[in-house]
């Protein structure tokens, strides 16, 4: 049995790019919409996706556990619970009955049924080897995937972020990096295979380009150009 996920969406932007990335997933899609303003074509949907709008703003994740359990179906015994992100399900490694950190949250019906809504988050400190693969990545050299996109994130300001129609076939992992802050008086334009080069794109492209103030360069030959 695939597990239940929730996602919890803040925006319209959010919403589009979790939908997008997890539509060929297989797994029951439980969407949460902060508010009605997010419209959504009910034709995206698959036939087993759940959507309602609720405000999640203040409501602690022990009362969204509690919730996810009273109103799934019964047959459901594992559950994430991802907020305007989403990891590869099948790539986590789980080994206890929950698992709570910045990116992930994750819980059992064993573990509820005889421990409680008893979660403790769990804090990450970044390793030396986090470091300087980040200022690697940010000097230009090559890195991983992995770290390509940690770099980006340490560059990522509190904007407002629009995708370009040449941005429609970047993949969904590094478009979900992209939290748009609609009230910022400054928007970043996002590109893909671009030689875009006016002021606040950020570029995507296996192409050399000439102007930028920040190269990140991953293992597979795609540079992300800050401009």
């Amino acid at each position: 049995m695939r597990p239940l996920c929730v996602f919890l969406c803040s925006d319209k932007s959010s919403y589009q790019i979790i939908s997008e990335r997890t539509r060929d997933e297989g797994f029951h899609r439980y969407f949460v919409l902060k508010n009605k303003s997010i419209i959504v074509d009910k034709k995206d949907l698959n036939e087993q996706d759940s959507l309602i709008y609720f405000d999640f703003s203040n409501v602690e994740y022990t009362t969204l556990a509690r919730m996810v359990v009273a109103y799934s179906d019964a047959q459901y015994s594992d559950f994430f619970i991802f907020q305007d992100n989403y990891q590869n399900i099948d790539e986590i490694s789980i080994n206890e009955k929950y698992l709570w950190d910045n990116e992930i949250f994750y819980f059992s019906k064993d573990y509820v049924v005889f421990e409680g809504y008893n979660f403790t988050k769990e804090t990450i400190e970044p390793t030396y080897e986090y470091y300087e693969n980040i200022n690697k990545a940010l000097a230009g050299d090559i890195v991983s995937d992995k770290y390509f996109i940690e770099a980006i994130k340490e560059l990522l300001a509190d904007v407002n972020y629009i995708f370009d129609k040449s941005s429609e076939k970047l993949p969904a992992k590094y478009k979900s990096l992209f939290k748009s802050n609609t009230k910022s008086e400054i928007t970043y334009s996002i590109f893909y295979e671009s030689n875009a080069s006016n002021k606040n794109s950020i570029i995507f492209t296996k192409l050399a380009l000439d102007s930028f103030r920040y190269k990140i360069t991953n293992d597979q030959e795609l540079n992300c150009y800050f401009i």
